[in-house]
Parts: structure tokens; C-alpha cells; sequence
């Protein structure tokens, strides 16, 4: 099963194929994925061809994930690694083949990961900081075209700024000593490596700043260590898996090659060795690393892995050559096959012991029967999924049934990276485990363990749900059961569940106070509330339909206190709807004379709120009944 990062690319894959096929605004939607997303969807555009040829199956994905990322890469890694040894086809071809049978570069490829992307600029800046002995002897179209790289790494996947942090600062710290060492020294070539190296920086941060500015402003002014801490491990447990994932057959064979390299003075492959150890470093104080992020540590260690194949090939010739070749082979098998015979057991010691077998779920029947029943209920029903793990998530669905999709809420997973989306509690249906099925840490997912317990229990936001279908048996001795919205949930039990998630993290209720996801949460809707979505933290945007309008109404106090609401719509929406007229929005006051103001597009209408009273806006059609998109923002 492919669900949460296994699936995510994927999906982008066939949506942005399926947009180009039909020409549609893919582009756009691209620069603001860019703009504004950690995870951007750029390493998917050069796949599309691909999906307009053969599709969108998963087996076509990996593949092309194959041939267009991780073949260019591995030849990258093999022609950087062939720099300081003997010319020949032979080494030639054993630097491919060993490249192309790395499990490090296969790992997370099958799994659908994208990230062998970044090391195809990434291996570029590379060759050009080896080529032009680390930009000391740089062109004016090498110095940009390193800082480009630099930057399309980044692009392609935002995490790699830990090698490209790595990569630039011992370019550079060799540079100033390689310098330093010039006699007589030599002020003109200072002054022009230090040109270079700004030059490059200028071929960098001119296109991020161009294209990526609210997300360089994001990244600055998030503490990704905290964020990610749920994922974080022990140096101990860190270095085990780089074992786990490397191993032994790998990590002697690079250990010769570095010793037989510093023996011969060539320093090519233990820069690149010493690159990738500050990049290990620099990664393990954020968190510990998954199988994509071993991607850089295994190219830059490749050089090394490489000499000392090289090194072993060419002392007994007529007997190693075959030997090594099966060697790679076996070190790749290994990954992927289940067991070996009994007797040849032990042969595994020296390779991997990270398995990567296919994905299933030994629930697959309950989780059917499950989904099946959720379908059976009324269509226009959102549904809360509070649980996070391969036994039970939203993610888990979605993987498996397209048709339930844009029923799905998210409610976010982890405490210090999601936070709690309040507004996952206007769903119409939840679906919880007794006991909450977890990937992490329960201490780091209070955000899907509290609501969940509370819900079976029957207390604080699940006081006023009712149980309608259940028990599925997902394993580990776990039960999943469905319960039913029939009334907004109550204001005081969502107070108390905020409560409790305050007294982990207080900064939050500075943080929630004015979200408008808190109001979707116990606000009472009338008309289509589907058709009411948090837009911002502090807007909400209303597309009334059909000629009817939506009313929200909710008491004005507390963390929901505003003192004014503001209807508007944009004027663009006369680009694609010429005849369109706006909406009419009212304002009602408990004990006072409601108010009814028109938004025309491009206008707006205004209401004072007033503190601690029951109020209720709503937002209808005008003459004409569509494109009636407003937003409603709320002034605190």
C-alpha cells in the first residue's frame, strides 16, 4: 500500500499529467506549488511526458522514476568517481555497474520517492567543484552554472540543503587553503575565487528569490529540529542505521578505497567523503534519516566504495573481476529478497540488513469492508479519520479508493510539525481505533490520541457522537468503529479538548486565538456547508450555490471574538464570468435588527461585530446564481 510519502508523488504525477493532457492551468499551479511548498511539485513536471505516453499505473511511475532520475544520477556518480582512476573500458564499465546496482539509489526509488532528482544537480555542482579545483580555477559559465545547480537541487527537493550547506563550505574552506598555500601567495587569485564563489551565489539566490521568496521566508522563520523532533533518534540509534542501510560490504570496500586514495595523494574521493559525513551531521540535528535521505551520504561515498573496487579488481584480474561483479550483485539482491536457503544464511552478514519488500497490509479484507460502509453513507458527508498508522489513517484510504477522496479531511499528524486543525471537527462522520493506531511516539501525536480517546470514550468532543457501524478488526489487538455528527460539537468540549493540547504547548492559544477553523468547529451551518472552507487563519472562503444561502452563526466571544466581518469578492471572477453580480450578505444580532449589505465584484461589505452576542452572517446569491465565491475575513 502506498499511503502518506509513498503515494504523494505519485498522485501529483497523474494530477499533473492529467492537467497537461488537457491543457490545463498545470503551470500555474506549479509556481504556486514553487512558491509556497516545502514539497513542491517541480520534481514531477519532467515525468509528464511519460504519462501522456504510457499512463498513470504505478509501475510506469517507477519506472520513469528509473530512467529519467535515478540512470542519469548513477552515471553522474560513476563519471565523478572515474576522475582519479586508470583509463579503460573496464573501469568504465564497473563504476556504471556499480552505481546502477547500488540499493541506496533503488531504495527509496521503489518505494516512490522522487529525491534521486536532487542528485542529478547536485552531482552536477559537484563535478564542477572537482573540475575547476573547488572554483579556484572556475569560469565565468562554470561559476553559474554551479550556482544554478545549487539551486535546482534545492528546487527538486528542498531537504538537500544540508549537502548543498556541506558541499559549498568545504569547497570553499579547500579553496582559502589551497590559496593560502600558493607561493608566493597571490592577491589577484584570491580576488578572483572570491568573485567566482559570489558569482555563484548571485546564480543561486537571484531565481530563489525570484520564484521561491514566501518559502525561503517560511524556512527562516521555522525551527525545523522542533518541528521534526518526533522523527529524531540517538546518535547511537542514527549510526546503526547507516549501518543497517550501507552495510558492512559497502563501508570496508570505501574505507580501502579512501586509504589507498590519501596513500596515492589523490584527494578527489576523501573531499567527497568529508562532504558527506558534514552532511550526516548537519541532517542527524534535525532528525534521523529515512531511505531517501541516505541519497546524498551514498553518492558522495561512491568515489571511495569505487577505488576500492577498482583497487580489488586490478590486483587479481583474471579472478576478481567476475568475483567483484557478483559481489555488487549480490550486495543489491540481498535488499529485496525475503529469505535465502538455510545454508547460504550466513552469506548475508557482509551486505545490508535493510529489507525493502513489497508493501501489503494482512487487514486488507476489514479495512474493505470499512471503506465500503463509509461509501454507503450519504455522499455529501465529510469524514475525520483520527488515527495514524499503516492499520488505520486517512492516508490509508485514500491510497485505496479514489471515489472517497474529496470526503477526506486531514487533520494533521504530528504535534510540533501539523499543529491541530480544528476544523477536521465539522465532519460529518469519525472514524477512530480503540486502542489509536500510531506510527510515532503517542507523546508526539497528541493531535490525532486525544480527540480519538475522547470520541470512544464518549467524553469532551465525543459526548454528543453517536457509534453507527463497527467493530473492524485491524490488527494488533485493534478495533475501529464509525461515529456520527448529528449536531455541532459542543463549544465547551472543544474549549476542553484545546485545553489539554495547551497544556503541552501554551504558545498555541496565543496561535488559535482568531482561527477560523475553531469556529467550522462549532459554529451551526445552514445551507451547503460543504460549501464553507478555512481559507487562511483568519478567513474563510463561502461559494453559496443554487440559489440558496449559507448562514453561519456562532456566539462572538472568547478565541472566536472578532471585531468585524468583511465580505468581498474578487473582481476577477468577471474574467471567467462576466455576468457575474457578487452576493448579498445579512447580519443578524440576537435582540437586534438584522443588516443586509451587497458585495458586488471587486466590493465588499462590512459588519461590526459585537462582543459576546449571538450572531449569524450569511452569505447568498444576488440576480445571477453563480460564481458567487466571496470571502468572509474576520478582524480581531
Amino acid at each position: 500500500m502506498y499511503i502518506w510519502d509513498l503515494g504523494i508523488y505519485w498522485d501529483a504525477f497523474k494530477v499533473y499529467g492529467r492537467e497537461a493532457a488537457a491543457h490545463g492551468p498545470w503551470l500555474k499551479a506549479l509556481r504556486q506549488s514553487v512558491a509556497h511548498d516545502e514539497y513542491n511539485a517541480a520534481a514531477v513536471v519532467p515525468l509528464i511526458p511519460v504519462y501522456r505516453l504510457f499512463g498513470g499505473d504505478r509501475l510506469v511511475y517507477v519506472t520513469a522514476v528509473a530512467a529519467l532520475y535515478l540512470t542519469p544520477a548513477a552515471m553522474i556518480a560513476a563519471h565523478i568517481a572515474r576522475r582519479s582512476s586508470a583509463p579503460g573500458w573496464w573501469t568504465a564499465a564497473l563504476a556504471l555497474f556499480a552505481a546502477l546496482f547500488s540499493p541506496l539509489f533503488w531504495n527509496p526509488t521503489i518505494r516512490g520517492y522522487l529525491d534521486m532528482i536532487g542528485l542529478i544537480p547536485f552531482g552536477a555542482a559537484t563535478w564542477i567543484v572537482l573540475r575547476s579545483r573547488f572554483l579556484t580555477r572556475a569560469s565565468v559559465y562554470e561559476a553559474l552554472g554551479f550556482g544554478l545547480a545549487i539551486w535546482l537541487t534545492f528546487v527538486f527537493r528542498r531537504w538537500y540543503a544540508f549537502s548543498l550547506i556541506a558541499l559549498i563550505a568545504a569547497s570553499l574552506a579547500v579553496a582559502v587553503a589551497l590559496l593560502a598555500a600558493n607561493r608566493p601567495f597571490s592577491l589577484a587569485a584570491a580576488r578572483r575565487t572570491a568573485l567566482i564563489y559570489v558569482l555563484a551565489g548571485v546564480a543561486c539566490l537571484s531565481p530563489a528569490l525570484a520564484f521561491q521568496a514566501p518559502l525561503l521566508l517560511q524556512i527562516l522563520d521555522t525551527n525545523y529540529a522542533l518541528a521534526f523532533s518526533a522523527y529524531q533518534a540517538s546518535a547511537a540509534d542514527q549510526l546503526r542505521s547507516y549501518y543497517a542501510n550501507f552495510g558492512a560490504f559497502m563501508l570496508a570496500f570505501a574505507a580501502v578505497g579512501l586509504g589507498y586514495d590519501l596513500w596515492r595523494r589523490r584527494f578527489e574521493s576523501l573531499f567527497c567523503a568529508a562532504v558527506a559525513v558534514l552532511t550526516g551531521v548537519l541532517f542527524a540535528r534535525v532528525q534521523a534519516p529515512s531511505p531517501q535521505h541516505f541519497l546524498p551520504v551514498a553518492f558522495l561515498l561512491f568515489p571511495a566504495y569505487f577505488s576500492g573496487l577498482s583497487l580489488a579488481s586490478s590486483r587479481l584480474v583474471l579472478i576478481s573481476r567476475p568475483l567483484i561483479c557478483g559481489l555488487i550483485a549480490l550486495n543489491f539482491l540481498t535488499v529485496y529478497l525475503k529469505e535465502w536457503p538455510a545454508p547460504a544464511n550466513f552469506l548475508r552478514a557482509p551486505f545490508p540488513e535493510a529489507r525493502f519488500l513489497p508493501l501489503r497490509i494482512n487487514h486488507f479484507d476489514e479495512v474493505q469492508r470499512l471503506l465500503r460502509d463509509l461509501k454507503a453513507l450519504p455522499r455529501d458527508g465529510k469524514i475525520t479519520v483520527f488515527a495514524s498508522s499503516l492499520l488505520l489513517s486517512e492516508s490509508l484510504f485514500y491510497a485505496l479508493d479514489e471515489e472517497i477522496r474529496p470526503r477526506l479531511l486531514w487533520p494533521g499528524h504530528v504535534d510540533l510539525r501539523d499543529r491541530f486543525h480544528w476544523e477536521v471537527l465539522r465532519g460529518d462522520y469519525f472514524v477512530v481505533g480503540a486502542p489509536t493506531p500510531t506510527d510515532l511516539p503517542r507523546s508526539s501525536q497528541r493531535v490525532i490520541t486525544y480527540p480519538a480517546e475522547e470520541i470512544a470514550n464518549g467524553t469532551g468532543i465525543g459526548a454528543g457522537l453517536e457509534r453507527i457501524v463497527g467493530p473492524y478488526t485491524l490488527g494488533n489487538e485493534a478495533l475501529a468503529y464509525v461515529y456520527k455528527r448529528n449536531a455541532p460539537i459542543a463549544a465547551d468540549a472543544v474549549a476542553g479538548l484545546a485545553e489539554r493540547l495547551y497544556a503541552h504547548y501554551p504558545e498555541w492559544r496565543r496561535d488559535d486565538q482568531g482561527d477560523v477553523g475553531l469556529l467550522l468547529a462549532v459554529a451551526d451551518i445552514t445551507g451547503d456547508a460543504g460549501r464553507v472552507r478555512k481559507l487562511s487563519h483568519d478567513a474563510l472562503s463561502i461559494s453559496p450555490g443554487n440559489g440558496d444561502a449559507v448562514e453561519i452563526a456562532f456566539r462572538n466571544a472568547g478565541v472566536l471574538a472578532a471585531r468585524r466581518a468583511v465580505v468581498s469578492v474578487d473582481a476577477e471572477v468577471l474574467r471567467r464570468c462576466p455576468d457575474a453580480d457578487g452576493v448579498s450578505a445579512e447580519l443578524k444580532v440576537e435582540g437586534a435588527a438584522s443588516r443586509t449589505v451587497d458585495a458586488p465584484p471587486g466590493g465588499r461589505a462590512e459588519f461590526d461585530l459585537p462582543a459576546d452576542a449571538r450572531i449569524a452572517l450569511s452569505v447568498g446569491p444576488r440576480a445571477n446564481t453563480h460564481c458567487d465565491d466571496a470571502v468572509i475575513q474576520f478582524v480581531h
